[in-house]
């Protein structure tokens, strides 16, 4: 079991432009964006962001891992940005990974499987805020730019998993993950960073099967909603998830996160982190 350090370095966003402003900005007042929001205005435009971050990267000697929205079934997307990445910046097919929140989740369990002790991470995903009617409106694409460093001491992912699904209301997968999860960890949880805001019945699948994780929840458990004040983020979501994870001194005192993730009808997956101590071995 290896922890890892995760640094942002880099944020490009229609509404912020440093880690300060995401974590702490009002976006209800934001206008809704007026451009393209097909599939293939958005493929492009995810498209032109990476071409504007990776010239950010601080250390392009790194293996350069790239995260992307959730397209579990849009076969041809997936494609496109694929081979556009080959040509751009000889990026290869199993460093892109199209998993949306979790998809950092999947970034550690790969260069921990690979042997990587440290690796670029662009995150890009479309950018959905609120409107004063609690709307969530496209924004257009943002991203973030972030250095993932494998470390002997600190969170640890102990337990990744994800499902697709053609509808949550037909195949909620949750019940299966938590169950999963759980015997696979034996742990009990100190913090939940929840997908969803807690209060939209359509993407709060997962509510229906917290019940199965009530024995292991611990006496002070914590519910994190970053949708309140990141706004719907996909990829860059799951970075900013773990970064604020490493970075609040409140968490390093608890034992035990669970990351859930859900996107778009088609996606759920959870992760287990455990802070460590004293040092492990690879």
């Amino acid at each position: 079991m290896t922890a890892f350090l995760l640094s942002v370095d880099y944020v490009s966003l229609p509404h912020a432009s440093s880690i300060e402003e995401l974590m702490i900005g009002d976006f209800v007042t934001k206008e809704k964006f007026s451009g393209d929001e097909s599939w293939q205005s958005f493929t492009y435009d995810c498209i032109l962001k990476a071409k504007s971050l990776f010239v950010s990267l601080k250390d392009s000697n790194l293996p350069t891992i790239w995260l992307m929205p959730a397209w579990v079934f849009q076969s041809e997307q997936k494609e496109i940005v694929i081979e556009s990445f080959y040509q751009l910046f000889a990026a290869k097919s199993e460093f892109v990974f199209f998993l949306g929140s979790s998809g950092i989740d999947a970034a550690i369990q790969f260069i921990s499987e690979q042997g990587i002790d440290a690796a670029n991470v662009i995150a890009i995903d479309g950018v959905y805020l609120p409107n004063s009617s609690s709307e969530y409106c496209y924004h257009g694409v943002g991203g973030v730019v972030a250095t993932l460093d494998l470390t002997s001491v600190g969170w640890s992912q102990r337990f990744f998993c994800y499902e697709a699904s053609i509808d949550f209301e037909q195949h909620d997968a949750f019940g299966a993950l938590f169950k999963k999860a759980i015997e696979d960890v034996s742990v009990d949880i100190d913090t939940i960073f929840s997908p969803g805001n807690g209060i939209d019945e359509d993407g709060d699948i997962w509510l229906h099967s917290l019940q199965l994780l009530a024995p292991h929840l611990g006496k002070n458990i914590e519910y994190i909603f970053p949708v309140y004040t990141l706004g719907k983020l996909g990829a860059v979501n799951g970075v900013m998830n773990l970064y604020s994870l490493i970075n609040n001194p409140n968490y390093s005192s608890q034992k035990h996160a669970l990351m859930i993730s859900q996107e778009q009808s088609v996606h759920q997956a959870v992760g287990v982190y455990i802070w460590k101590n004293e040092e492990t071995r690879r």
